[in-house]
């Protein structure tokens, strides 16, 4: 039995309009399905959507962000942090990863690691709350290491201003 003539004509088709698209058309169009798909809550579709385009273009920002943070909603905190870590990495300049990076390093209170993400978003002059959070919480926990009541008297001060202006800095109500 030989397939019809249809059948291979209609897969001859598909496969001619697959090599017309762009690698940059590809990228897009699975970009957009993965965002779709996140958008519905299915996070394990999004990140399988995702893995194929990186197999095109594996320095893509904003795709390895949402493959990230689809991780972090499929419960899988290390994958998320691997990916987050990878966009610090390709993209040093781009602050917003390394309080990301921080905050979850501090939620498994590896604070040396939350340290170094701090101090490379205070570097890149990021702007963000949860990065003022995490400074104080980080102060907050050495002034405790060296029975500081001084610098305790500090962090608390920075975390209850935080809390007055920002109530959706969770750190700083851990700190208070």
């Amino acid at each position: 039995m030989f397939p019809s003539k249809f059948f291979v004509a209609g897969t001859l088709a598909l496969v001619l309009l697959a090599a017309c698209e762009s690698t940059e058309d590809r990228v897009d169009r699975l970009y957009s399905e993965a965002q779709q798909l996140a958008a519905e809550g299915e996070p394990e579709r999004a990140r399988i959507v995702l893995k194929n385009l990186f197999n095109l273009d594996g320095y893509n920002r904003d795709a390895r962000l949402l493959y990230a943070d689809q991780s972090r909603l499929a419960g899988d905190p290390v994958d998320a942090y691997r990916h987050y870590l990878l966009v610090a990495e390709q993209h040093p300049d781009y602050a917003p990863v390394r309080v990301t990076l921080a905050e979850m390093a501090a939620d498994s209170n590896d604070w040396t690691e939350a340290e170094r993400h701090i101090s490379a978003a205070e570097d890149l002059g990021a702007d963000d709350p949860g990065l003022d959070a995490l400074r104080a919480a980080l102060n907050y926990r050495e002034a405790i290491r060296l029975d500081d009541a001084e610098s305790m008297a500090a962090a608390l001060d920075t975390a209850t201003t935080l809390v007055e202006a920002h109530t959706d800095t969770i750190l700083s109500h851990r700190v208070l």
